[in-house]
């Protein structure tokens, strides 16, 4: 990519998809470690991504009539308050099952939003010639992700805790906020 605004976007995307891959499988381990329950692991997993599910058209449509930038900059701001209060929760001790799900929940609707607004955002970064190379680095960013998140959340679930994935999760948005403002 030429555009350095492009670079800098997708830069911060790559650490902010990181954090959020760490969350998914320390929010998972947190409902394992509350519950001991199979099912209310597959029932946070569902409410966290039924949204998605059954929300990501109403989500395009709202990224369409949007300006794409803000949306994105509303989305990413309200999945790190959420990733605080996860964390806080978890930190002090008063996190229960019903938290978690209902923060899940919400953050499942965000990502309606969020994932076919990013996805549209990609392919307005650069000049059209520039197209195929965002949305190949968008799906590298968002694979790779996807292997980094969960391998870090492990060693820092063994290390540190599971608070310490929602905390560096809320951190990670940062990243991802810097590179919407540059």
């Amino acid at each position: 990519m030429h555009h350095r605004n492009a670079r800098l976007y997708l830069a911060g995307l790559a650490v902010s998809n990181v954090g959020t891959w760490m969350q998914v499988v320390a929010q998972g381990w947190l409902v394992l470690t509350l519950t001991d329950s199979g099912v209310a692991l597959g029932v946070v997993t569902a409410l966290q991504f039924a949204p998605l599910l059954l929300g990501g058209a109403w989500g395009g449509v709202v990224a369409d009539r949007s300006d794409k930038r803000r949306l994105l900059l509303l989305t990413q701001v309200v999945a790190c308050a959420l990733a605080v209060v996860l964390w806080a929760a978890t930190a002090s001790g008063t996190v229960t099952l019903g938290l978690v799900y209902v923060l899940a929940f919400l953050l499942g609707c965000v990502n309606a939003v969020d994932n076919p607004t990013r996805r549209s955002f990609i392919s307005e970064l650069g000049e059209p010639d520039e197209v195929a190379n965002a949305i190949s680095l968008n799906t590298a960013v968002m694979t790779s992700s996807r292997m980094v998140g969960p391998a870090l959340a492990v060693v820092l679930i063994g290390t540190v805790g599971i608070a310490a994935c929602f905390f560096l999760n809320a951190v990670s948005f940062a990243a991802v906020l810097l590179g919407l403002l540059a």
